[in-house]
């Protein structure tokens, strides 16, 4: 476009389409864009009708694009050459308005059985800022299908999954579309063409009052107190946590972005002089004044491996005016009692708690990476929790806290106050109690400790002072001297006694109780025999289990594979194993436990575990006889080894399980769950339950295994609306037998009414047994 003839003739086509744009109301804000743009073009530069011209070819004559995307894309160029500075509202919420320049692609994969592996936000009911309700791709799961195709990258814009457009729809309408995508995907997307601008504030925009990228962070930096670090991300990356911003605020009427924890052994950590408490206002040439909290973690992510901050020194925060009169967030965190609010997410508020006995407050003990509390940054080991929404937990049990915490409804209101020397000596008598139980310290009569193997949760006949307890509740024996009823208490993780004393049924009792069941149980059995003889009902149902396993799990069959069956259809049922307690003791953990999920919904857990918290959760490399398919990369996908080396390493001992399909061989090495714990992770594994023991004898590795449970048939149709009543009732009873085979192994059995609900608890237990010790069976104590 070189001719003054040229330009003019661009102006009358934007002209001539905005006239012909009726005055219904989905043309109205189109045309007032629109309006907006000519009025602005008659005295801007010619770089302004250029970009016009792009405009109107790529944007408003385009028929691949829909309707609101020309409204949304008139929106932004208006935006951007609007001659004031936009509002301070706006300045943190532009990553949809600093570029018209798009890449837009189109790609196809396969899902498989990994399931697509992403995380989106966005939508027109939850828009990240105004005006733009774009899906945006937040985070992109390792060895999922997204990622093993690799051209998606984070902060895509999704505009269509297959047919379905979703430039302009509610959040939950984008997520249904992606779950419903089939095994083959065709997605669209669109990216900036220079992805800088879609981390950089308003602050570095070249087109305002002319001010370069470089003069932002060279002003910055001259303004009092500033000071620069130029960090080398290692391993774990920067190595420190932030809190603040729009809508977020950390201080008290400040929107900065403050360091709310330092990692040992970090970046930051190494280098030494950015600390707890320090303000963060630009990261490389990007500003951090006046942005959320989201953008302040986008743009440290989206660093390279030298990054240079600009920060002001808990020092010299105290003479400026970004922290109000009495709250002092220096050196010290603030030890006056504060209200904090949090609401409350999938995985709870994201912290643990311990103390209430004895007089002793409740203490925050532990604060979940990632969690809700530890992204607050509000939050940490050490505080009282003195309220929650209001309730005052002053003379609290344990067991009244935790249950408030769980029954409080969003949005939670604490109040905390930090009492670092009380919690030390709090920490310093747990540590004692717990190394005297570990070196034996104790006596003999009091140093008896079980795991309940069975649920006590009916009122004792014998006392108004029996105690209730579930599967995997740690007891205390205070006395066993009694035939029928011990005198025991609970204890939690820690060792440290949370219920009063009371009863609990023997050992002996326990199972004569359970016999007795048993017997009626035959009667009633044999009373219904009128057709056919037991044996053919039994091997029915064997018949129809295995019907069933092989629907969902690959039946392998051949060196080392254990079933699941483990001889459960024995006739001898009267000499089948009575579960009652099994003595425990307390020893030290010094690696990252794997997990191991057993029953009805354990894919999906598995899958929402890594995609939900990839930083916590990992899936561990298998090994495999067969030759690599296309694209599969070795020590990636699989680790690819001879037959005739898997299976000697079969015979030494190598693998946790390992088996044959197809006439290959699979495993899952020791090795590869050990290289997962390695990296800080919890390794996910997706074994039989003979694999818990071979962990635990071969490896001496103590698993978190936790089986899922189901009330009833009826609730497993509840789930899943396509099973029959026959196919629910066989699922039903693989999962008792699950848990008749292997109950002794298992760490917790969890219950629930919905898939959140469930996948609730069970980071739950992940959490209450992450600590750096664990309660394994005894050898040298017998009940």
């Amino acid at each position: 476009m070189s001719s003054f003839g040229e330009v003019h003739r661009v102006l009358e086509q934007l002209e001539e389409y905005h006239s012909k744009l009726n005055s219904n109301s989905q043309n109205v804000e189109l045309k007032i864009a629109i309006e907006k743009i000519i009025s602005m073009f008659k005295t801007s530069l010619i770089q302004t009708l250029l970009d016009i011209n792009e405009f109107y070819n790529d944007t408003l004559i385009n028929t691949r694009k829909s309707h609101l995307q020309k409204i949304d894309e008139a929106k932004r160029m208006a935006e951007r050459w609007s001659p004031s500075f936009p509002s301070s509202s706006n300045n943190n919420n532009s990553l949809n308005s600093l570029s018209n320049e798009w890449h837009t692609e189109q790609i196809v994969f396969e899902k498989g059985q990994i399931g697509l592996g992403l995380s989106i936000t966005g939508g027109l009911d939850q828009p990240i800022a105004p005006n733009d309700t774009f899906i945006y791709v937040t985070n992109i799961t390792p060895g999922g299908a997204v990622a093993k195709d690799g051209r998606m990258k984070i902060f895509d814009i999704i505009l269509k999954v297959n047919n379905i457009d979703t430039t302009a729809v509610p959040h939950n309408v984008a997520v249904q579309a992606l779950k419903d995508s089939g095994n083959i995907v065709k997605l669209y997307l669109k990216r900036p063409v220079n992805k800088k601008k879609m981390f950089n504030s308003y602050y570095n925009n070249t087109y305002l009052n002319g001010v370069t990228k470089k003069t932002v962070s060279e002003s910055l930096e001259r303004l009092p107190g500033v000071r620069r670090i130029e960090l080398y991300k290692t391993s774990s990356g920067l190595g420190f946590s932030i809190a603040g911003g729009v809508g977020n605020e950390h201080v008290p009427g400040d929107n900065g972005i403050y360091i709310t924890k330092v990692i040992e052994g970090g970046a930051a950590y190494t280098d030494g002089r950015i600390g707890v408490g320090d303000k963060i206002i630009c990261v490389d040439e990007t500003s951090l004044q006046n942005v959320t909290h989201e953008f302040a973690v986008q743009t440290l992510k989206s660093t390279g491996n030298k990054v240079s901050l600009l920060y002001y020194n808990q020092n010299s925060l105290s003479n400026e005016s970004f922290l109000q009169e009495g709250c002092d967030f220096g050196y010290q965190f603030p030890t006056q009692p504060r209200t904090i609010t949090l609401v409350k997410g999938n995985q709870g508020l994201g912290f643990n708690i311990v103390g209430g006995e004895n007089g002793e407050p409740i203490f925050v003990s532990y604060v979940l990476p990632g969690g809700v509390a530890d992204q607050s940054g509000n939050v940490r080991k050490g505080d009282v929790l003195l309220k929650v929404n209001g309730i005052p937990l002053d003379y609290a049990s344990h067991t009244d806290a935790a249950g408030t915490l769980k029954n409080a409804t969003n949005p939670v209101t604490l109040t905390l106050q930090y009492r670092e020397d009380d919690f030390k000596a709090f920490e310093k008598k747990i540590d004692q109690l717990r190394n005297e139980m570990i070196n034996g310290f104790l006596d003999e009569e009091d140093n008896i400790y079980v795991k309940a193997l069975f649920d006590n949760t009916s009122a004792s006949q014998s006392s108004h002072r029996s105690i209730k307890f579930q599967y995997g509740d740690i007891l205390h024996i205070v006395n066993s001297n009694d035939d029928d009823w011990w005198t025991a208490e609970k204890v939690n993780t820690f060792g440290e006694r949370i219920s009063e004393k009371g009863f609990i049924p023997s050992k002996r009792k326990v199972e004569k109780r359970e016999k007795q069941k048993r017997k009626q149980f035959n009667i009633k059995q044999m009373n219904r025999s009128l057709g056919g003889t037991k044996r053919n009902v039994i091997e029915h149902n064997k018949l129809k289990y295995w019907e069933e396993a092989k629907l969902h799990r690959e039946d392998y069959t051949g060196t080392d594979f254990t079933t699941t069956d483990d001889g459960s259809d024995s006739e001898d049922y009267n000499n089948e194993i009575i579960y009652s307690y099994e003595p425990v003791e307390i020893i030290q953990i010094n690696y990252v436990r794997p997990v191991i999920i057993l029953g009805v919904l354990k894919d999906r857990i598995n899958d929402e575990l890594i995609r939900r918290q990839p930083y916590r959760f990992a899936p561990c490399i298998p090994h495999t006889s067969r030759l690599p398919r296309d694209n599969e990369v070795n020590g990636k996908d699989y680790y690819f080894v001879s037959k005739s080396q898997m299976e000697y390493d079969v015979q030494n001992n190598v693998f946790i399980e390992a088996g044959q399909f197809q006439n290959n061989l699979y495993g899952t090495s020791i090795s590869s769950v050990i290289d997962v714990a390695n990296e800080g992770k919890h390794c996910i594994l997706d074994v039989s339950g003979n694999a818990i023991r071979r962990l635990q004898t071969q490896a001496n590795i103590q698993p978190i295994a936790i089986l899922i449970k189901p009330r009833n048939h009826q609730q497993l149709m509840e789930w899943d609306s396509s099973l029959s009543e026959e196919d629910a009732k066989v699922m039903y009873s693989r999962a008792l037998r699950i848990e008749k085979n292997f109950k002794d192994l298992f760490t917790s059995i969890v219950c629930g009414s919905t898939f959140e609900e469930i996948l609730h608890n069970i980071i739950e237990v992940i959490n209450n047994n992450s600590q750096s010790h664990a309660w394994i069976r005894s050898r040298n104590i017998k009940l």
